[in-house]
């Protein structure tokens, strides 16, 4: 979860920690699961370091790790796929579920989940390969897939027939047929591809078919000729290339330090501009500080 440097500086437990003496390099990581609700109060009362980890506790500590603590708690009365359903304790009903639905834990071939045997190093290590399949960390991309669910900071998308997990940016747009709508509009089964920065999603389009063409496409040049009133306009030369592109009302503008306006690119700025299908500047990066 990127969480590494983090955990090291930590040199004590919490004070709510009332659970069986742990060796110095890990309290920085029990304390840092606490504070980041993976590990809680019962958790803290009863903790015992050197116990095995109990399929059923692994799958609870994944889930609340990747922000899925009240979407388990929701789904704590579902009918698990499972033949040995009945041996997952009530508690982690909806942890099991939820891992079964993002692929993480689908039982062996005879569908046993086995909630309450152990997890060996191998795997573990299994397990978290998926995850980092999941989450991503610091990489930027674009995906397609199909919308199996949206939530309020995350969707869900098919992807070649596995349901991965996208965090959506403060500033998500979503465009369907060349116009802007909101996410909310966006039905369940529905096309889409997805531009990924910084681990965020920050473009949607809904498409009717998946092919080759990328949802969005960027230039990198110097500013030759701006236009600053509305309909805005903005010419770059791209190595050889002069272009002239048509930019959007609410273009988002950053640079190295913050963010800005469309006011405040000037002629000879370096600007990597960022474009929809019908070519619209829809962001701007300009590279000096303002």
């Amino acid at each position: 979860m990127g969480w590494e440097e983090e955990a090291a500086k930590i040199t004590e437990l919490p004070k709510e920690y009332k659970g069986e003496k742990v060796d110095k390099w890990a309290v920085g990581y029990i304390s840092l699961a606490y504070q980041k609700g993976i590990l809680d109060d019962v958790d803290m009362m009863y903790f015992k370091p050197l116990d095995h980890a109990l399929r059923h506790e692994v799958a609870k500590y994944v889930v609340r790790a990747l922000g899925y603590e009240k979407e388990a708690q929701k789904n704590m009365n579902k009918k698990l796929p499972f033949v040995d359903a009945s041996l997952v304790p009530q508690g982690s009903v909806g942890y099991i579920y939820l891992m079964n639905e993002f692929g993480l834990m689908v039982g062996d071939n005879q569908k046993r989940i086995n909630p309450l045997g152990t997890m060996n190093r191998a795997e573990m290590a299994t397990l978290f390969s998926r995850v980092d399949d999941k989450v991503d960390t610091g990489k930027d991309k674009t995906v397609s897939g199909e919308i199996t669910r949206i939530y309020d900071d995350r969707i869900l998308v098919k992807v070649k027939d596995k349901t991965e997990v996208f965090y959506l940016d403060d500033r998500v747009r979503v465009y369907e047929d060349n116009g802007r709508i909101d996410i909310d509009d966006i039905k369940i089964g529905s096309k889409v591809k997805l531009e990924i920065k910084n681990d965020k999603v920050v473009f949607i389009e809904v498409v009717d078919r998946f092919d080759d063409e990328k949802i969005i496409t960027k230039y990198t040049g110097i500013v030759r000729d701006i236009s600053k009133t509305k309909p805005y306009r903005l010419v770059i030369q791209a190595e050889t290339m002069v272009i002239l592109f048509e930019v959007v009302d609410d273009v988002e503008v950053s640079f190295r330090n913050k963010r800005g306006t469309f006011s405040n690119i000037e002629k000879e700025d370096k600007v990597t501009v960022t474009v929809d299908r019908i070519n619209r500047v829809i962001r701007v990066e300009v590279d000096r500080r303002i």
